[in-house]
């Protein structure tokens, strides 16, 4: 299931990186990444995904008014490593999730993880942009 997972997840930023169609992107956005830091996944496959959000990030026109970048992992318990407006600029971003994004371990608990990710990064009070602009 981890190999399916990550080969899904290559797949998709494969498609991502060939699709180099003549329509410009949005101009911005709020990528949230939500990664899995359970026992399911364990610690070599986090280490693929780690080394995944940080060509990710690496790839965004990250500014405080165009691309938005939040982190959270979730296992037993919802940890949020940073939110839309921590980070202004992709190098500091990259530091943090080299020094500090680590892997949790625990149990699989996907929907309160998405609850507490809506809640905690798309909500007015947690900075979340206006609706009315999208």
């Amino acid at each position: 299931m981890k190999i399916l997972l990550i080969t899904f997840i290559l797949i998709l930023w494969t498609e991502t990186l060939a699709d180099h169609s003549p329509e410009p992107g949005p101009e911005y956005a709020d990528v949230v990444f939500l990664v899995d830091s359970s026992d399911h996944l364990g610690t070599k496959s986090f280490s693929f995904v780690k080394t995944f959000m940080n060509k990710m990030i690496s790839s965004l026109p990250i500014e405080a008014h165009k691309y938005r970048v939040a982190l959270a992992q979730y296992s037993d318990q919802f940890h949020n490593e940073f939110q839309l407006s921590t980070f202004r600029s992709r190098n500091p971003m990259l530091n943090h999730v080299k020094k500090n994004f680590g892997f949790m371990g625990g149990s699989l608990r996907i929907g309160h993880a998405l609850r507490e990710a809506h809640r905690t990064y798309f909500s007015a009070q947690a900075g979340g942009r206006d609706k009315k602009q999208f």
